[in-house]
Parts: structure tokens; C-alpha cells; sequence
């Protein structure tokens, strides 16, 4: 085993801690810099208060004042994000980047080496997993994208392209592709006057081109509304919501596109299945 696994999945729950303040406090425009507190009795909390999971499990899931019981979606974005940190690292998608960002191919040729490149490449690709989490988890409990997230996912996108051999060329042609992407949801966000999908998920389509190009972005999309178009169903079948119930988007996009990143030769080729499309240059 990779000795760097252990540590990266401490860094991953430390950061979790962190992308809990961010899911909870960015849709409701609360500051992120003042100190943690309950969310009942307002209570400031002590550093031995917000160790990630075990501070959780000792105060057996309760505020150690009000006696309020915690959610454990905390312990859980933290769990999880220390896992996405091993599996980002275990299976970077080298197909796809190297696809994707043409500037990246030599960096990863050796993409298991520990050279500068390699790992800058790595860092911008978790930071992305880590905007993706905040984003998805904002939209379902508050159905608010954060902008603040879909700056850091458009920034660490960019800093892929400035890893080795930068090409301003291609950058402007991706953020037309975001454009073109952004187009349909916005006619539907202008059709429904905002009831079916929100503002926010039209600002992610637009991150979506400039990070996947056209092709895949379209295919993130594609994903989404299939899945959304499937669980909505189910949903309405099991009378959990109705016709008009409102679902947030956003999650369905994300989930588009973590497929498409890392199913990438099977997306490819069942892109030449059924359409007859043959990728051989980044769209």
C-alpha cells in the first residue's frame, strides 16, 4: 500500500471539517472566518470540540451545553471526504485529464511519481472532488450552489491548464465551450422563470465546459437529466414528492460528471456505439 494513503485520508477528514463550515454557512451568506459554535445555543466551541469524527463520538453526538443532538452528517462529510482524498489519488483519472488538458500528457506519463508536476496536477483534481462535495451537499439541504464554489471549481480547473506548457489558445476556446453549455439551461431557467432549474445550475453548466469541453460536458449533462428524469419518477411513484415538488438539479449534474470523469473509456465508447462518435481530439 501507498505509504501517502493514511495521511492523505487525515488530511481529507481535516478538510472535511472544513467543507462542513463551507456547505453550512456559504448558502446562507454567514461569514466562514468567525469561530464554530452549536447552532442552537450559539455556543463559541473549544479546540477540543472540533477534532474531526472523534470530538463527535466522545460528546456522544451531543452539544456538551445545550445537550442538543448533533447530526451525524458531520462526522459523515468528514469520513467521506477523507475517502474521496484516497480514491482521487488511487484512481486520478489519467485518461481524461490527459484528454482533456493536452499540456498534462508528459506530467502524466509517470503518474505515480512524486515529481512537482505530478503532484500539483493532483492537488488541482481533489480541490476540484472537494468544490464537487460542497456543491452537491449545499444544493440538497439549502438548493443553493454556492458561487463562492463555483469560483474555486473554475480556479482549480484554470490551474490545470497552467501546469506544463500553458495554452491561452485553448483556454479562451474552453470558456466558449462553457458558453454553448450554458445556453440550454439557461433557456430552460428563462422558460420556467426559474421553477425548473435555478440560476446556479446554469452557472455550473458553464463550469462544465470550461473543465470538460463541449463533448463531455454534454455527456455530464446528458447523465443528469436521465438521472434526474429517473429519480424524480421513483420519487413521485413512492409519493415522496409530487408533480411540482421542486428537486435540486445541481446534485444530478455533479453525479454527471464524477461519471464521466471516471468512466471515461466506457463513456467513450459508448459514444461511438450509439452516435458513432470517435473522439481523437479534446472537444
Amino acid at each position: 500500500m501507498d505509504p501517502v494513503l493514511p495521511l492523505l485520508f487525515v488530511i481529507g477528514v481535516c478538510v472535511g471539517s472544513f467543507l462542513n463550515v463551507l456547505i453550512d454557512r456559504l448558502p446562507v451568506n454567514e461569514t466562514i472566518l468567525g469561530r464554530s459554535h452549536c447552532d442552537h445555543c450559539k455556543r463559541s466551541l473549544q479546540w477540543y470540540e472540533l477534532i474531526p469524527v472523534v470530538s463527535f463520538f466522545i460528546l456522544s453526538a451531543r452539544c456538551r451545553t445545550c445537550k442538543t443532538k448533533l447530526s451525524y452528517f458531520y462526522p459523515f462529510i468528514e469520513v467521506l471526504t477523507g475517502a474521496v482524498f484516497v480514491l482521487g489519488w488511487v484512481f486520478f483519472p489519467v485518461d481524461f485529464l490527459a484528454f482533456a488538458y493536452p499540456n498534462l500528457k508528459a506530467v502524466l506519463v509517470d503518474h505515480n511519481s512524486y515529481s512537482i508536476s505530478v503532484f500539483l496536477a493532483k492537488a488541482a483534481f481533489l480541490g476540484i472532488l472537494c468544490t464537487i462535495i460542497v456543491m452537491f451537499f449545499a444544493d440538497l439541504k439549502y438548493y443553493i450552489i454556492p458561487d463562492w464554489m463555483q469560483l474555486a471549481f473554475a480556479y482549480f480547473a484554470l490551474m490545470l491548464f497552467f501546469i506544463r506548457e500553458i495554452d491561452f489558445e485553448r483556454i479562451v476556446y474552453r470558456m466558449g465551450a462553457g458558453i454553448v453549455l450554458l445556453l440550454p439551461l439557461l433557456a430552460i431557467y428563462l422558460y420556467t422563470k426559474g421553477r425548473g432549474i435555478g440560476f446556479g445550475d446554469v452557472k455550473l453548466a458553464w463550469n462544465l465546459g470550461f473543465f470538460m469541453g463541449i463533448i463531455y460536458g454534454m455527456s455530464a449533462l446528458y447523465l443528469a437529466f436521465i438521472g434526474g428524469a429517473v429519480v424524480g419518477g421513483v420519487l413521485i411513484l413512492l409519493r415522496r414528492k409530487k408533480m411540482k415538488s421542486k428537486v435540486p438539479f445541481g446534485p444530478f449534474i455533479l453525479a454527471g460528471v464524477l461519471i464521466t470523469i471516471f468512466a471515461f473509456p466506457w463513456v467513450n465508447y459508448l459514444m461511438y456505439l450509439f452516435y458513432g462518435v470517435e473522439l481523437l481530439f479534446p472537444l
